[in-house]
């Protein structure tokens, strides 16, 4: 997982290479954010073609402004669309299946083609 550190990173994030991008929106007294972002780290490490990210808002001056915070726990799912999950509904089923409908679609060419 990347920690962003500042708001340049934060839009080099948004703007990377990767096909989704995984966004967890925290804060360093958000007690749900910590061991959300444990569930996002064990579900994503390593995963191709996802990147993931976390921004502690209240150690990045001026984030919590640029993302327009108004809940947390909040995951941004940037693929062809931003999806923003909060409160209730950042949870890893709802996270994970948001991913899988922003990923592209794979072609597999077998034998048969």
């Amino acid at each position: 997982m990347q920690e962003i550190a500042t708001l340049e990173e934060l839009h080099a994030f948004e703007a990377c290479n990767v096909a989704v991008r995984v966004l967890q929106v925290s804060a360093s007294w958000c007690k749900r954010c910590g061991t959300l972002r444990e569930e996002l780290a064990g579900a994503f490490d390593g995963a191709e073609g996802v990147a993931l990210g976390r921004i502690v808002i209240d150690e990045v001056e001026g984030a919590e402004e640029a993302l327009d915070v108004q809940w947390l726990p909040r995951v941004d799912i940037l693929g062809k669309h931003r999806v923003q999950l909060e409160l209730s509904n950042c949870v890893l089923g709802t996270v994970l299946a948001e991913v899988a409908r922003a990923r592209p679609p794979v072609l597999v060419l077998d034998e048969d083609f």
